[in-house]
């Protein structure tokens, strides 16, 4: 057998045995395109990156700002 047939039998295996869990994959990076397997970047990232999270306060600051941790006095 030759190594591309070889190759894509693999990973067809691989797909069908781990699925879905490919897809959700913690350790493929966001920026890279799945489908494909040459490490591509994505056209859009497939999470939403954390600056972009929280929307800005009211007064002008980030979420974080509001809260210091510190007791009211």
């Amino acid at each position: 057998m030759r190594r591309p047939e070889r190759l894509e039998r693999e990973a067809a295996l691989m797909r069908e045995r781990w699925g879905d869990m490919l897809t959700r994959d913690r350790y493929w990076s966001p920026n890279l395109d799945q489908p494909r397997d040459d490490f591509a970047f994505a056209l859009s990232p497939r999470v939403v990156p954390p600056w972009r999270v929280h929307p800005p306060t009211a007064r002008g600051g980030d979420a974080h700002d509001q809260d210091s941790g510190a007791p009211a006095t």
